[in-house]
């Protein structure tokens, strides 16, 4: 019975990661930013800068309402896959 050859599967690789091996990344992700900093990226076009709160930290309510929006998300995950 004759044998077929065995194929090596395939190597992936990200295309971000090819993009950064040919030295491409840095000016793809300037031009991004420059589309952040005064926003056109949806179909609103409302230029507002988002990079402007990149690094401020959250209010004590702002973290309480991310932290129970969080918890709620990952129940109703758990009871979706029936763990709970």
């Amino acid at each position: 019975m004759p044998t077929t050859p065995s194929r090596q599967p395939a190597t992936l690789v990200p295309a971000y990661a090819q993009t950064f091996a040919r030295d491409k990344l840095g000016p793809q992700v300037e031009r991004a930013l420059k589309l952040l900093q005064a926003c056109t990226v949806c179909p609103r076009s409302c230029k507002v800068n988002r990079l402007a709160e990149i690094n401020r930290r959250l209010t004590q309510a702002e973290f309480e309402r991310a932290l129970k929006a969080a918890w709620q998300a990952g129940l109703k995950r758990a009871v979706a896959s029936g763990a709970c």
